[in-house]
């Protein structure tokens, strides 16, 4: 129990509460450092730390590369300069713009991977400039079953990802980091 003036106690989350923080703005540029540090780490967690026994940091890591990278990608296709905030309101619109142009996947508080894939590959088109068949087909393919291995809410529950799931899960998100910068260029 913390003090606050001579006879007030309070908690230490409600001292904390009444000091604000400002955190730091989300960026394109600080997506692309995530991505990459997520990546790492969850290749990490798979290759060295009993991943097979336990994978949920795993794959929880693994998959946010992915959501990370297709964010990331539609913000740059979408003209965005790197260090430009990315809050509420820009998230908002790329959701009203994604409708607008077809999508109609939930973006499930902008944390679905067919979402930001969705919406990458209608931008794209709006702008004369669709993925190639041969980088448009595994973008679809590993958004999908990356949605099917990996939820943001998977960081609550125990782990019901199996070896093989996981090994699946490694393949997309390496095909994610090997191939990102096609996905914006």
């Amino acid at each position: 129990m913390a003090w606050l003036g001579a006879d007030r106690p309070v908690s230490l989350s409600a001292a904390f509460a009444m000091r604000p923080v400002p955190l730091p703005q989300d960026t394109i540029d600080g997506f692309e450092d995530a991505r990459r540090a997520r990546f790492e780490e969850g290749l990490y967690l798979w290759a060295y730390a009993d991943a097979p026994a336990n994978p949920a940091g795993s794959a929880y890591l693994l998959g946010f590369s992915i959501e990370i990278a297709l964010k990331a990608a539609y913000f740059r296709v979408e003209g965005l300069a790197p260090a430009f905030p990315i809050d509420h309101q820009v998230l908002n619109t790329a959701r009203n713009k994604a409708g607008l142009l077809g999508v109609t996947t939930p973006h499930e508080s902008f944390h679905s991977l067919v979402f930001w894939c969705e919406a990458l590959r209608a931008l794209r088109v709006s702008l004369g400039s669709p993925l190639p068949p041969a980088a448009d087909a595994p973008l679809q393919r590993y958004a999908r079953s990356s949605q099917d291995r990996w939820w943001v809410g998977m960081r609550y529950q125990p782990s019901a990802t199996s070896a093989a799931e996981l090994d699946d899960l490694v393949e997309a998100a390496s095909w994610f980091d090997s191939n990102y910068v096609l996905l914006y260029r």
